[in-house]
């Protein structure tokens, strides 16, 4: 597991806070989220860092190939707010959807939408 990570988040495997992870997940945030199993979090969890990262990806080879300035800018910012929406799913994602998330991030920084920074 990567050394920041495990800074960050531990790498003790402790019980997650149910409540801030539905709320990452689900808009709004369910009212009773005890009532939801792990492994349906689990799941939506691995759905939602998929998507995110698919757009994130797609978006970057459009940047990458496009000549129009408005497809660029409006690419960009779709790949910004869904980095943003993938940070806060970072601390239920396993060890595969870290990697992935790093893969990512680090061709955002190839592209100067991201700085020095990382899961």
């Amino acid at each position: 597991m990567n050394c920041l990570i495990s800074k960050l988040f531990g790498s003790g495997k402790k019980k997650p806070d149910k409540a801030a992870w539905a709320a990452a997940i689900f808009v709004p945030p369910p009212k009773h989220p005890e009532k939801i199993s792990e492994e349906l979090l689990r799941r939506l969890t691995a759905e939602h860092i998929f998507q995110d990262l698919r757009v994130i990806n797609e978006s970057l080879d459009i940047v990458q190939k496009t000549r129009y300035e408005d497809t660029k800018q409006g690419r960009i910012k779709l790949t910004l707010d869904r980095y943003e929406h993938l940070k806060t799913l970072i601390p239920f994602a396993d060890d595969e959807s870290l990697e992935k998330i790093s893969m990512a991030q680090n061709r955002m920084k190839e592209a100067k939408l991201l700085k020095n920074s990382s899961v």
